[in-house]
């Protein structure tokens, strides 16, 4: 969270206790003192409530949670949202002091300052949300290599990624087509078709090596305690959630393996359970990856810095050097490749 964003937010939190302040005196003068307070105070109260406190944590929670812009993209300005924010703090304090002022006070002054602190809010309010326009975008879709994670991409061209998410998500892509795979297998096992052992044997060590010991071992290893470093919170938060998930991902694949024997002998239950734990890992994996490409790892750029993002990049290239040597990734997107042909009907997109 960068400083900017922990304005905002703690700014909106004094805004509304100074709200919550004046709607406990309206209260009181209604009833102890016995008379509704004027309807300036309960302007005024409305104002910080509304303006104050929710609109500015709404505009701190816009600046940290929404993906970065593009690279290419200089249309978004941090200087523009910082000098926004003293145009809100001022505009909001003076309009609030305005009105309260304003319910025993006669002056033109006071007039002058509540209309022009109103111009003010409002041409804050759309400059903020003209500025961070450029970054209320889906997350960018990878370069047609990368999302295939097919022969055209190179290892020269992914040490060119700078952000270490795009490294994850191409990962995603290759664990996507992967899924759809397992998809099929689980479908033909459920109709009682004949699906070989040795393929499920070769999905079943692609999830353990390339989707959990390599892909989720640089989340776990790396980036989550980094990220968490950097205050996006562990327990109840959605790092801790991602971990369990991967718990679970766990769970199912050592369910397939265990199953696998089983369904190799001839075993209906053995099937059963073969089927039951490729359907639960298939869809805990689709539900997960959304999560991870459009929640968290917007997030986890957002908190990086330049320094953390190329730091990481690197880190992620030794992992998987170590981990899979320097040709298993390619022999993964070749099994891929394969399965795909053999259990995936082609797409009129498909390569």
């Amino acid at each position: 969270m960068t400083d900017l964003v922990r304005y905002y937010i703690k700014t909106s939190i004094a805004f509304l206790f100074l709200g919550l302040a004046l709607g406990a005196y309206m209260i009181f003068l209604r009833e102890v003192r016995g008379f509704y307070p004027d309807t300036l105070l309960v302007t005024a109260h409305a104002h910080m409530i509304l303006i104050g406190f929710v609109m500015m944590m709404i505009m701190g929670v816009a600046l940290w949670m929404f993906p970065k812009p593009r690279r290419d993209d200089m249309r978004y300005r941090p200087d523009v949202a910082a000098v926004i924010y003293w145009v809100m703090v001022l505009s909001v304090s003076a309009r609030f002091v305005g009105e309260v002022l304003k319910s025993t006070l006669v002056s033109p002054w006071i007039d002058g300052a509540i209309v022009l602190s109103a111009f003010l809010q409002v041409i804050g309010i759309a400059a903020f949300f003209l500025n961070i326009w450029p970054r209320i975008r889906g997350i960018k879709s990878l370069r047609s290599t990368q999302r295939d994670g097919s022969a055209g991409s190179t290892e020269q061209e992914r040490g060119k990624e700078t952000r270490p998410t795009e490294s994850l998500m191409e990962d995603h892509r290759i664990i996507e087509r992967m899924i759809r795979v397992l998809d099929t297998v689980a479908e033909r096992l459920n109709r009682h078709e004949e699906v070989p052992p040795d393929v499920v044997r070769r999905i079943i060590d692609f999830i353990r090596t390339f989707a959990d010991r390599c892909h989720h071992g640089k989340e776990e290893d790396l980036l989550y305690p980094l990220a968490e470093e950097r205050g996006i919170p562990r327990d109840g938060g959605p790092i801790g959630a991602m971990l369990d998930e991967h718990d679970a991902g766990r769970s199912y694949t050592r369910g397939m393996a265990d199953a696998l024997p089983r369904y190799a002998a001839g075993d209906d239950g053995g099937r059963a359970m073969l089927h039951q734990n490729a359907w639960e890992y298939s869809n805990l994996l689709s539900q997960h990856i959304l999560k991870e490409d459009n929640i968290l790892y917007p997030m986890i750029d957002n908190v990086l810095t330049e320094e953390d993002q190329a730091d990481m990049t690197a880190k992620f290239e030794a992992v998987e050097l170590e981990r899979m040597g320097g040709t298993r990734r390619r022999e993964y997107i070749e099994m891929v490749e394969a399965l795909e042909a053999e259990y995936v009907a082609p797409t009129p997109d498909a390569r």
